[in-house]
């Protein structure tokens, strides 16, 4: 799983995320291919069960879900920034999604992603 969003990520890929992902926080899984029958209602019902949980924090439904196949396939999750601020000084934030009868689950520390001093997310 990686912070698609973080300023570093984006610099070092040297191409910009979806422009339907504007606003939101980006995390990206991939190496889990989901079935070929039905991949939009199965991407749509994988969105509902993915949540970014900050300690402290209500935790947030993934926004919007979408399909990157440009190298391999990658499935990008977006949460509102708006409806979760996350600073530097937040606890573990972790991030929770079901595909199938797999759960997978990411923590990250924001004191981990700083980019020139800045949280990078």
């Amino acid at each position: 799983m990686v912070w698609e969003s973080a300023a570093p990520v984006r610099a070092a890929l040297k191409i910009s995320l979806p422009e339907s992902f504007a606003g939101q926080y980006v995390l990206g899984v991939s190496g889990v291919p989901l079935t070929k029958s039905d991949s939009k209602g199965a991407l749509d019902r994988i969105r509902q069960v993915t949540t970014l949980h900050c300690k402290g924090k209500q935790p947030l439904e993934a926004q919007g879900a979408q399909e990157d196949t440009t190298n391999g396939t990658l499935y990008l999750f977006g949460f509102s920034r708006e409806a979760l601020s996350l600073t530097k000084d937040d606890k573990d934030v972790v991030f929770t999604t079901h595909m199938g009868k797999l759960e997978f689950t990411a923590k990250f520390n924001p004191r981990d992603m700083l980019y020139h001093g800045e949280l990078a997310v």
